[in-house]
């Protein structure tokens, strides 16, 4: 599975999943269900993880403005969590023709 094979810092496989890789895996679990609309699914919970956030708990996150789970660094692609952490990834590769 390649969230398993990952390596910290790598970008493949798997590189947006490396905050997870910082927890016990052993602490874990993992809950998933089928869905014919994936993005739209996560887009909602997220937005439910959001509005269940007390206003206390939200004004002390390093990004209120875009209040997301722990490991979850963005909503969409124009929307990045600013969390704080640099250099967590493998400078990207710039490809060659």
């Amino acid at each position: 599975m390649p969230f398993y094979d990952h390596r910290l810092r790598a970008r493949t496989p798997h590189g947006g999943g490396w905050p997870i890789k910082l927890l016990d895996p052993d602490q874990l679990w993992a809950h998933y269900a089928a869905t014919p609309d994936p993005q739209t699914a996560e887009l909602d919970m997220l937005d439910a993880f959001t509005s269940g956030l007390r206003a206390d708990v939200r004004a002390a996150l390093i990004d209120s403005a875009l209040a997301l789970p722990y490991a979850n660094l963005g909503r969409t692609k124009r929307e990045r969590k600013q969390h704080g952490i640099r250099g967590a990834k493998e400078t990207r590769r710039r490809r060659t023709r």
